[in-house]
């Protein structure tokens, strides 16, 4: 903790934000005017077509279809926030920058902090409340048009049969969906941190291909596995600590590594590498 000063921390943090304010507001002004336009499209296309779907109470086409489009429009946005997370050190891409930044009255931690604030939490938590406000845009543009006010996510809830009545319950049942999710953020900033060019593209295939490979060799070395899914309900009850304990392990193993690759950065940089 020697290394780090909050006041100093929150300065930089602030200096950081200032400085790449216009693209936090195009990130945020892209995400919402895109949700808006995919989700109104999907919406026109699949109303009153979606059969098949057990709509737990959903009796209106309409609702069914903007609670159904609003999954996909989820995706949507988990892959910007990906994006968003892969993109970490993007704001330094250039020498000006770099030199301005590692001018800076702070420590490599702080420096590292602030990035990682900005680009982890600043910018993920701008997509989802632009995600929210597009979504809050397409409601009233089919009010106009006649429809009743449908929010996609109390749809979403609806159609799905989920209902939690607060927040800490929500986070509380899908505690490892939600470390899944932190874990796949650390790969993409560690992905981010050691490469200068095409991140994205790059960690999510390696992503793709290592799940692919190790699926293969599962098939392939047990090809007479039989599930017992009452077990395997069984050791997910215990494991469940386990798989906790490990993810949270990964993550601040991938945002460690991270941090030593932060502190070998070069002002001037290789082409594909910030190294």
């Amino acid at each position: 903790m020697r290394n780090i000063n909050m006041k100093r921390f929150w300065r930089t943090l602030r200096w950081y934000v200032s400085e790449n304010k216009k693209n936090m507001i195009a990130w945020f002004a892209g995400v919402a005017l895109g949700y808006m336009l995919v989700q109104t499209m999907l919406v026109w296309m699949t109303n009153g077509k979606i059969q098949g779907i057990e709509s737990n109470g959903i009796i209106n086409p309409y609702l069914l279809s903007v609670a159904a489009m609003t999954t996909v429009c989820y995706v949507c946005t988990f892959i910007a926030i990906m994006v968003a997370c892969s993109c970490i050190f993007n704001p330094l891409k250039t020498k000006k920058k770099r030199i301005a930044f590692f001018m800076l009255p702070a420590t490599n931690l702080e420096r590292f902090l602030t990035v990682c604030a900005y680009g982890v939490i600043i910018i993920p938590a701008g997509i989802v409340l632009a995600a929210i406000v597009g979504d809050s845009l397409r409601a009233l543009f089919f009010c106009i048009l006649g429809e009743q006010w449908a929010s996609g996510i109390s749809g979403l809830i609806q159609l799905t049969g989920k209902d939690y009545p607060s927040l800490t319950e929500l986070i509380t049942k899908n505690i490892e969906s939600d470390l899944l999710f932190a874990w796949i953020c650390s790969l993409f900033v560690l992905g981010g941190t050691l490469l200068r060019k095409h991140s994205f593209a790059i960690v999510s295939a390696s992503l793709i291909a290592v799940v692919s490979l190790g699926s293969w060799c599962v098939a392939k070395l047990f090809p007479d596995l039989n599930i017992d899914w009452e077990q395997m309900f069984i050791l997910k009850y215990y494991s469940d600590y386990i798989v906790s304990i490990a993810l949270i392990a990964f993550i601040v193993l991938n945002f460690w590594l991270s941090y030593r690759l932060f502190k070998r950065f070069q002002i001037i940089t290789s082409k594909w590498k910030n190294l």
